[in-house]
């Protein structure tokens, strides 16, 4: 069993370095949904609600055609397996998705690897 913790702890180990990195550049934890609303918020102009548990939405866009209306970023690996939508209301959905992967939607997706890096927007769309 150590044969195979002994490699685990030292990956962790190197993913929490990595995640120390990552907070301290966007300044919010290194979870994919706050590392996806930092890209957002970058990319489309968007002021970010000043805390992470705000009900409905995570923030604003500040500029452009939609400037004052409420965005929920999400971002996943893929977003073929569904998208969580809020009971809370907002103006628009941002989805940040990555490739389509092999695994089935809503199927087993164990010993899959989901990347983290999203290549493409899948859609901005209105609830």
């Amino acid at each position: 069993m150590t044969e195979t913790l002994h490699p685990l702890e030292a990956l962790l180990r190197a993913r929490d370095d990595l995640d120390a990195r990552i907070a301290a550049l966007t300044g919010r934890p290194a979870r994919p949904g706050d590392i996806g609303e930092f890209i957002a918020a970058q990319v489309f102009d968007i002021e970010l609600a000043p805390t992470a548990i705000q009900a409905g939405y995570d923030g604003i866009f500040r500029s452009g055609p939609l400037a004052g209306r409420t965005v929920n970023v999400k971002i996943y690996g893929d977003a073929f397996a569904g998208l969580d939508i809020s009971p809370h209301p907002c103006d628009f959905y941002l989805v940040f998705s990555g490739p389509r992967g092999p695994w089935a939607p809503c199927g087993n997706t164990s010993g899959r690897y989901r990347p983290r890096t999203s290549s493409t927007v899948e859609a901005c769309w209105r609830p």
